[in-house]
Order: structure tokens, then sequence, then C-alpha cells
């Protein structure tokens, strides 16, 4: 699926990002190597398995990773490693999730998981370089809490009377990131009047790529 010159896509340098590629199939896994090759992407680490991929992520931290979630490759089990264990050595990696399982209850625990993206199979090029697209260009804070680390998952603004108890952990501290900064104004959330539901296909947000 390489990209063809009619196609019209904003003209990233993507020649320095690693990438990192979780893919069952190794049919697939060229595939998708050839695409980000097409785009520009020069680095791109290939691995079948969550266990194999966690390990190359450990040795060559990527600064975007592809993930796969099928039967015999359990994407969501990969991005809890990211996410959470003690020895990632970027729990703020940009995850954009590829894969059939295209229902909206599959999306809600992919996006509960801390993914930052979700592209369903089929895909093409196009679609592939507008996930990176938006994760460059809409990047969105990171929560902390007993249960979930990974990207705001409040795709929408909305008016709320009261105190957000959200923990926009690298808000205000050393963990805060390049152009991550708190939204100031007044927000809503869902079970208050007039909040907005989430759109899980269009206008993301992701954390900027180094």
């Amino acid at each position: 699926m390489p990209v063809r010159q009619g196609d019209k896509m904003p003209n990233y340098n993507l020649t320095r990002i690693k990438v990192l590629v979780v893919e069952k199939h190794a049919s697939m896994r060229r595939i998708i190597r050839d695409v980000l090759r097409e785009l520009g992407v020069k680095n791109v680490s290939l691995a079948s398995s969550p266990e194999a991929a966690y390990e190359i992520f450990r040795e060559e931290p990527a600064d975007l990773v592809l993930t796969d979630w099928a039967p015999g490759l359990d994407g969501l089990k990969f991005l809890e490693l990211v996410r959470r264990s003690d020895d990632s050595p970027n729990a703020y990696a940009p995850v954009v999730m590829v894969t059939a399982y295209t229902e909206l209850h599959h999306v809600c625990m992919a996006r509960d998981a801390g993914m930052n993206e979700f592209l369903a199979k089929p895909f093409n090029a196009k679609l592939i370089y507008f996930r990176i697209k938006a994760i460059i260009e809409n990047p969105r804070l990171y929560v902390r809490n007993p249960n979930y680390f990974g990207p705001d998952r409040r795709r929408r603004r909305a008016q709320f009377d009261g105190i957000d108890r959200r923990d926009h952990i690298n808000a205000k501290n050393s963990e805060r990131r390049e152009r991550q900064n708190p939204y100031q104004g007044p927000e809503k959330r869902s079970g208050f009047p007039g909040h907005r539901g989430e759109d899980f296909r269009g206008g993301n947000r992701g954390p900027v790529l180094h």
C-alpha cells in the first residue's frame, strides 16, 4: 500500500523518528514497514509478540508504536507494559492500536488501556499518515489515577461547574512535556447537562513526537 502521487498529505519530515511495529503476521509487518518507509521513516523495528516487542522497546525506546490487537497477539497487554511497567523507558510513547476489532466496546477497551489513536483494519497509507499527523498536531495531557495512566480520555471540552479532580501529572511538575499545556477553560464531565459524547474516529489528539 504505497503512498500514491495523487494523495495530498502535509510534508512532515519523519526521517528521524523510531517506530516499533507489533504485528502477528509477517506479511502485514512488511506492509506496514513498507508504508512507513514510503512516508520517510527510516528506523522501523518489527516484532511478532508483546513479549518480543517489549524487549525491543526496552533496548531502544520508540518514538511511535503501531501495535496489532488480534487473536494470538494481545495488543492491550503490550500497551499495559508500555504505560505501567516500572522498567518502561518511555511510558508516554504514542501508541496506535491497529486492529480488526472495530466495535465500539473494543475502541473503549483500547482507549481505557491508554492508546493514543485507533486504526481499523483494513487501512491504507493515508490513514496511517493521518494517525501520525494527529499525534503530532494535537498533543493530549497525560492523566494518572489509581486505575489509569495515559492520554486524557476526554476528547471534548464543555462547561463544568465544580472542581476538576483529575491528576494531570505532567502539567505542573518535572514530568511536563513540550506543548502539553493544561486546558484553562471551563470543562464538563460525562453525566452533566450539555455534555457531548466522545468522537473516537476523528479530531484525535496525541503527544508530540520527538
